[in-house]
C-alpha cells in the first residue's frame, strides 16, 4: 500500500532537513579542503625552491579564494532550505545549482595547476615527470585522474595531507589533495533523494485538491439525485471521500451487462454464418460435378435446392 499523506510531508520534511544538512557538511568539507591545499602548495614550493613571484601558492591564490566564496553559498543554499517552511522544487534546483558551481571551481584549480606546470616546464625535474606521465609510466599521475565525485585509494593514513615526495607537478599536487580531502557523492545522493520525495509529495497534494474540488462540487449541488446522498461529514479521509462519490454517483453494470449481450449477440451471429457457408459449399460442389457416378443417376442439375 501505499504511503498516506501525513507520512509522504514527514519524508519530505525529513530529507530536505538531510539536505541542509549535507550541505553545511560540504561546505565545512570544501574549506578544509582548501586550507590543506594551500598548506600542501607551500610544502611543493619548498622543496622545490620555488621564491617570491614564482610560487604555486601564489600562482593559485586568486582561483582557491574563488573556490572558498563558492563552497560558502553551500551553505547559504542550507539556510535558505532550513527557514523555508515547506520543502519546494526551488530548494532542490538552487542546492543542485551550488553544487555543479562548486564542482566547477574545483576543476579551475587543476585548470590553473596545469597552466603554473607548463609555465614552469623549464625546471628539470618537472619535465622528468611530465615525460615519464606521457609515457605511461608515472603511476601516481594515473592514480590522481580523478574529479571530486570519485572515490579516494589515498584515504587511509593521509587524512588532512599528502605525502609530496613523489608529486612533481602542480597538478597532481592539486589532484591528490582533492581526492584526499573532498568528496560530492553525498551531497549528490542526497539532492536526488530530496527530489524524489518532493515529487511524491506533489502527486498527492494535487490529488487532495482534485478530491477536494469534487467534494465542494457534490455538497453544493441541490439536484434530487443527490438530495440521497448527501456528503457525510464523517468522512475524515481522502480514502473515504472517494469511495463514497464513485459508489454515490458511478456504476459499470449496466455497460458490463450490454457488453456481454453484444458478444453472445455476436457470437450467434457467427455460427449462422458459418453454417451459410458449409451448405454453399456443398452446393458449389453438387452443381459443377460431372463424375459417372452423378451421371448414371440422371441427376439433374437444375434441381439444386
Amino acid at each position: 500500500m501505499g504511503k498516506s499523506t501525513m507520512e509522504l510531508d514527514i519524508t519530505a520534511e525529513k530529507e530536505f532537513a538531510s539536505l541542509a544538512q549535507v550541505l553545511t557538511i560540504t561546505a565545512d568539507d570544501a574549506v578544509k579542503c582548501l586550507k590543506t591545499l594551500k598548506n600542501n602548495l607551500s610544502e611543493y614550493d619548498s622543496q622545490h625552491g620555488n621564491h617570491l613571484l614564482h610560487t604555486a601558492r601564489l600562482h593559485m591564490r586568486s582561483d582557491i579564494r574563488h573556490a572558498k566564496d563558492v563552497s560558502a553559498d553551500l551553505k547559504s543554499v542550507a539556510r535558505q532550505i532550513h527557514e523555508s517552511h515547506k520543502p519546494s522544487k526551488e530548494g532542490v534546483a538552487s542546492a543542485r545549482t551550488a553544487m555543479n558551481a562548486v564542482t566547477l571551481a574545483m576543476d579551475v584549480l587543476i585548470v590553473t595547476a596545469q597552466r603554473y606546470d607548463e609555465k614552469h616546464s623549464h625546471s628539470s625535474d618537472v619535465k622528468g615527470a611530465m615525460k615519464s606521465a606521457v609515457n605511461g609510466k608515472d603511476e601516481m599521475e594515473k592514480d590522481v585522474q580523478r574529479d571530486v565525485f570519485g572515490n579516494s585509494n589515498y584515504q587511509a593514513g593521509h587524512q588532512g595531507g599528502c605525502v609530496l615526495s613523489n608529486l612533481v607537478t602542480v597538478e597532481m599536487v592539486v589532484k591528490r589533495t582533492l581526492s584526499d580531502n573532498f568528496n560530492l557523492n553525498v551531497l549528490s545522493h542526497q539532492i536526488t533523494a530530496a527530489e524524489k520525495s518532493l515529487s511524491s509529495y506533489s502527486i498527492v497534494e494535487r490529488a487532495k485538491e482534485a478530491v477536494n474540488d469534487v467534494k465542494e462540487k457534490l455538497t453544493g449541488n441541490s439536484s434530487p439525485t443527490y438530495a440521497g446522498h448527501g456528503m457525510n461529514h464523517n468522512l475524515v479521509t481522502v480514502e473515504m471521500v472517494v469511495k463514497r462519490t464513485l459508489s454515490d454517483n458511478f456504476n459499470l453494470n449496466v455497460l458490463s451487462h450490454q457488453i456481454t449481450a453484444a458478444e453472445k449477440s455476436l457470437s450467434s451471429y457467427s455460427i449462422v454464418e458459418r453454417a451459410k457457408e458449409a451448405v454453399n459449399d456443398v452446393k458449389e460442389k453438387l452443381t459443377g460435378n460431372s463424375s459417372p457416378t452423378y451421371a448414371g443417376h440422371g441427376m439433374n442439375q437444375s434441381v439444386i435446392s
